[in-house]
């Protein structure tokens, strides 16, 4: 197993040796000649790709010239027209399909610098890392230099610290941050400095910029502060922050006596046994585990409370920030799921409870009494299953699916969103697509590894190549990228030959790139 995973990342940092020159455009039927390539040039297959927004064709690519007479090796970058370089080397690049814009770092002449959307900042004597949100319409460069940290954000330079938490950003252009200075915490909150603390955590900004929230204590007293406001002394502070899209904040703290609260949304509920225990994620608060008695614990959210129940187990939270699917034990001792609020039946042996992006959807497995597994998904039960690889429900807004991997005679199978295929050699479970209108594709290989597949809604292509690195599905249309001798495109169950790669699909059509003999084309469909 070891031996394969090495092999393919192997495969995927392999390169494309051509030269390449920015030449006129040249069309033929679907295709559009992009660059004349020449010899002595490495393109980078990960990194280069085209896009179209508005009607408008955009290039990024990536590629480097070796010139060993001379004993030199460039990078360059070109962006449209734009030809950027050459560079000892570059890395930590991104380009957006949907708008155009980019960024990446680069290193020359003994300094590094970081170019976002043509904007250069540097020079930096560490290497520079970006943060950047709604496509760079707010975006920040921070390195380490000589004598600390510093961040870029809108012109301004910041520093130096000794150490700082990740900047936060908001969709009204600005930056918040923590950071240490001679042993002491401080937050900025959109160019207001609180502080100094010994110590302060969980600075959290609403998408807007207009709330904040964070924690932070001197000495044995514990605070927390929502826009500007203080709370406390308390005895400790536990998880808090604000909800990044519906506003407000929560807060887990204890009292002198060690009973726990928590404040939602300037809502105090307690005494509690203990300091609740609260899921929470990027978008804020989810629910709240709490001990109201000993041995009575219920599940708390802004909508109210549901229980009592011996424990709660383990659970999860919809990425939206508005459902949940919790594992619980049951005052009689039996296992149940409690998804938003509704009871479920539970499995002897709960391994995994699981939902979708919005939280409406609910998939658990576990093991039963007789040491077989069972799947629920949405009520309906699946198995027994002699062994369980696992199951999912896809968490990502724009890819919406479930499958169920399982071992039956020796051979792997699968459930896809309610139907079995199989038998497989090697499932890639991990890296399964889905389109809109419920279509998938798979990809997976022979026992010994040798051979690739993709299965696409239920029918098997060969691929040229052992190992996929590349999948995309959009309506009927669908696309793998292989690693045989080059890079090749599998395209709608047709290989496309040799040096296609980088598509983008549509649900009506779509694009990719080919190297033929010494052209780089654009190939529409």
């Amino acid at each position: 197993m070891k031996v394969r995973y090495l092999t393919m990342l192997l495969l995927m940092t392999a390169s494309l040796l051509f030269a390449t020159n920015p030449d006129n455009n040249e069309n033929t039927a679907a295709k559009t000649k992009l660059f004349t390539l020449e010899k002595g040039a490495i393109i980078d297959y990960t990194e280069t790709t085209v896009s179209f927004i508005g009607g408008k064709q955009n290039l990024f690519l990536v590629y480097s010239v070796n010139d060993e007479a001379n004993g030199t090796y460039y990078s360059y970058v070109v962006v449209n027209d734009k030809k950027y370089g050459p560079y000892d080397y570059v890395s930590a690049m991104n380009f957006s399909k949907t708008t155009g814009n980019f960024h990446f770092a680069y290193y020359t002449k003994d300094a590094y610098y970081m170019n976002v959307n043509g904007t250069v900042t540097g020079p930096f004597t560490g290497f520079p890392e970006i943060m950047q949100i709604n496509e760079y319409k707010n975006y920040a460069v921070f390195s380490y230099e000589a004598d600390g940290w510093y961040i870029w954000h809108g012109g301004k330079k910041y520093g130096p610290s000794e150490d700082f938490d990740l900047p936060v950003l908001s969709a009204n252009g600005t930056m918040s941050y923590s950071y240490g200075n001679g042993g002491k915490r401080y937050a900025n909150v959109n160019g207001k400095i609180y502080g100094p603390y010994d110590y302060l955590y969980n600075l959290s900004v609403t998408d807007n910029g207009a709330g904040f929230f964070f924690m932070y204590g001197n000495g044995t007293e514990s605070y927390y502060n929502y826009n500007g406001k203080s709370f406390g002394p308390y005895a400790t502070v536990g998880a808090g922050g604000v909800n990044t899209e519906r506003g407000g904040y929560f807060a887990t703290y204890t009292d002198k006596n060690g009973k726990g609260y928590i404040d939602l949304n300037g809502k105090i509920n307690g005494p509690y046994i203990s300091e609740p225990y609260c899921y929470y994620l990027m978008k804020g608060f989810v629910y709240a585990t709490v001990e109201k008695e000993t041995g009575k614990f219920y599940i708390l959210t802004e909508k109210g409370e549901t229980g009592p129940y011996a424990s709660v187990v383990f659970g999860t939270g919809a990425e939206s920030g508005t459902g949940y699917a919790v594992a619980v034990a049951k005052t009689d001792g039996k296992l149940a799921v409690v998804h938003n609020g509704k009871e479920l039946p539970g499995i002897d042996n709960l391994q995994a409870v699981t939902c979708n992006y919005d939280g409406s959807e609910v998939l658990y497995f576990g093991s039963g009494a007789d040491s077989k597994f069972y799947v629920y998904v949405n009520g309906t039960k699946y198995g027994p299953f002699e062994e369980m690889y696992g199951g999912d429900m896809m968490r990502d807004k724009n890819n919406k699916g479930w499958y169920i991997h399982y071992l039956e005679g020796g051979k792997q199978y699968a459930v896809i969103n309610g139907n079995k295929v199989g038998p497989f050699g090697n499932a890639e479970v991990w890296n399964i697509k889905f389109s809109s209108g419920g279509g998938y594709m798979l990809p997976y290989t022979s026992d010994d590894y040798t051979q690739g597949f993709v299965m696409v809604n239920g029918k098997t292509f060969p691929l040229p190549g052992a190992y996929s690195i590349y999948t995309e599905i959009s309506g009927s249309n669908w696309a793998i990228v292989s690693v045989a001798d080059t890079y090749q495109l599998t395209l709608n169950g047709k290989n496309m030959g040799a040096n296609t790669f980088a598509p983008s699909l549509t649900e009506k059509g779509g694009h990719y790139l080919s190297i033929e003999g010494d052209t780089l084309y654009l190939n529409t469909f």
